[in-house]
């Protein structure tokens, strides 16, 4: 099976140094996701870098195959008093 690697980039950059090995380009884009919406209930999610995230998946010779974005914001419309 494929061996791919899944970058974390949130503010700060955290290089998968192992990788995993799936099925496909398909179960990649898919982990990639996964690994995403673990991170959105993290409350750190909401901090400085508006909550913004990016997973880039590549391959072991570091060619990158695609990445995920996601943001998370709240916007306040009215403060309770």
């Amino acid at each position: 099976m494929p061996l791919y690697f899944f970058d974390v980039h949130d503010g700060t950059h955290i290089t998968d140094k192992v990788g995993v090995e799936l099925e496909d380009f398909e179960a990649a884009k898919l982990h990639a996701m996964h690994v995403a919406a673990i991170q959105s209930v993290n409350p750190k999610m909401i901090g400085s870098n508006g909550g913004a995230m990016v997973i880039v998946i590549r391959r072991p010779d570091n060619t990158v195959m695609a990445s995920v974005r996601m943001s998370f914001n709240i916007n306040i419309e009215k403060r309770e008093t």
